[in-house]
């Protein structure tokens, strides 16, 4: 059986860096791989949204 919580939320991924001795390449480098990361989780999101509205919509009380 699966821990849900590890699955769900993985380790801290924006945890304090040390960096010192980085050059502006490696800043760069860096900054484009934490933009590319934000466009990921935000499309996870929206695609995590519109299966939640979709479920609501299905799964809707009918009214009598």
């Amino acid at each position: 059986m699966h821990d849900e919580d590890s699955i769900r939320r993985p380790e801290r991924p924006l945890a304090p860096r040390q960096y010192d001795g980085w050059s502006v390449s490696d800043f760069a480098e860096h900054i484009a791989a934490l933009q590319q990361e934000i466009i990921r989780a935000e499309a996870a999101k929206a695609a995590k949204q519109a299966s939640l509205e979709a479920a609501a919509v299905f799964f809707k009380p009918h009214q009598v």
